[in-house]
């Protein structure tokens, strides 16, 4: 695969989104420091985004700013989807 095939391609709806977690952050949320939206984590020095608290064209807006690799909480369902519950 060329460097050009492999340029990130714009995310347009999360319908086509696949989520993959290479390894699981073990910081929990609220030993972050920051608000609902936005924290930092003091382990990795990561921004982590809450997708809980944002709506899906703010999701995609994040996924192309960071084309793809960010950190994010979010709960998933036995299926796949993601949940609007939150289990602190």
């Amino acid at each position: 695969m060329s460097k050009r095939e492999r340029r990130f391609k714009a995310v347009k709806s999360l319908d086509n989104v696949e989520i993959i977690i290479q390894e699981p952050c073990q910081v929990r949320w609220a030993d972050m420091e920051g608000d609902n939206d936005v924290r930092k984590c003091h382990y990795c020095q990561l921004n982590v985004y809450n997708f809980l608290s944002k709506s899906p064209q703010e999701i995609i807006n994040l996924i192309n700013l960071h084309e793809g690799k960010l950190c994010a909480q979010f709960f998933a369902r036995a299926d796949g989807t993601l949940s609007r519950e939150t289990r602190c």
